[in-house]
């Protein structure tokens, strides 16, 4: 980001027009209005990253969150031109977040990739001609601890829904639904939470997963323990094609508190003394996808992150819940 100065140039601006982002060859900075307003197109990122990357709304919230802590800095430095940004001042403001918020190497990193990020989409725009945030050095942290299950715990998971009553007609063969669609699909929570009975073909054993991560589309193979749970969830609620496939006592899709709600209930009943989230099933099934794939209809793709490699070197073979998945 080399200063520019009073040097008059043309520079190329993605803007959003119709829906759609487009080039558009503006006047100096003095003269740009919308400059003056966000000097720091900041904006222009965000819309970049809807439209073109397809990013998600907490993905957006994010960048947005974390550009304006930077740009409140740098006008704190007297910056009004991100042209006038090196890599000392990218540093001064790593250094400055680091020790006010007491940030560990991970977090850091996050922001660095944050800044890198931004800082291309500025070069390819043309608004910048260096990219200084190419010098920034990623720190170094281990490796995390995954946390799984393993198999007799999963069991129990699954088992959990036939040894309380229900409270409501649906509800036993709802919660078998959500642990099935957790150990043998490896779905996240948003996935789950937008399943649609239209999404399921139950004759040739397929789903399609539409609320995947990024806002892509997959298909996955139904393992016979979830087809078998889906066919008697669907004998009991008489679904309409378009409903959603979790629903309350209302027949209301349920939101994403009450999954965690439910998910709690069983959690405590299940006596586990450690920290387990609904994240958890999905390390678990890529377990069993990385360890036992002959027997296992899933792959690394069904999964929705190519990641097998990571899961390699953090799973042993053997363990207990390598075939939790795959029968």
């Amino acid at each position: 980001m080399t200063t520019q100065g009073a040097v008059r140039e043309k520079r190329q601006v993605h803007v959003v027009t119709g829906g759609k982002i487009q080039s558009k060859r503006s006047k100096t900075p003095q003269n740009d209005t919308a400059h003056r307003h966000d000097p720091f197109f900041v904006k222009d990122f965000l819309a970049y990253l809807q439209i073109e990357r397809n990013a998600s709304p907490y993905t957006l919230s994010n960048y947005g969150a974390e550009l304006e802590k930077f740009a409140s800095f740098l006008k704190s430095q007297g910056i009004l031109d991100i042209r006038k940004v090196d890599i000392l001042l990218l540093r001064k403001y790593l250094l400055y977040i680091k020790e006010r918020r007491n940030l560990g190497n991970r977090t850091i990193a996050l922001k660095i990739a944050t800044l890198r990020s931004y800082s291309k989409f500025l070069r390819v725009s043309e608004i910048i001609k260096n990219d200084p945030s190419l010098k920034l050095t990623t720190p170094r942290f281990p490796e995390p601890q995954i946390n799984y299950l393993t198999k007799e715990e999963l069991l129990l998971f699954l088992s959990l829904p036939d040894r309380i009553a229900p409270r409501f007609v649906g509800e036993r063969e709802r919660d078998k639904v959500i642990f099935h669609l957790l150990v043998f699909g490896g779905l996240r929570r948003a996935e789950i939470l937008g399943l649609k009975w239209q999404d399921i073909d139950l004759s040739s054993g397929w789903m399609m997963v539409r609320r995947a991560k990024g806002n892509k589309t997959r298909t996955v193979p139904l393992a016979a323990p979830l087809e078998e749970a889906l066919k008697q969830l669907r004998a009991v609620m008489r679904p309409q094609p378009e409903e959603f496939v979790l629903l309350d006592q209302k027949r209301r899709p349920i939101s994403v508190s009450s999954f965690y709600n439910i998910f709690n209930r069983y959690l405590i009943l299940s006596g586990i003394g450690r920290h387990v989230t609904p994240h958890s099933f999905r390390h678990s099934c890529a377990n069993c996808v990385g360890q036992k794939r002959r027997k296992s209809p899933l792959s690394t793709r069904d999964l929705g992150a190519l990641q097998y490699n990571y899961y390699k070197h953090v799973y042993s073979c053997g363990e207990s819940g390598s075939e939790s998945c795959c029968r």
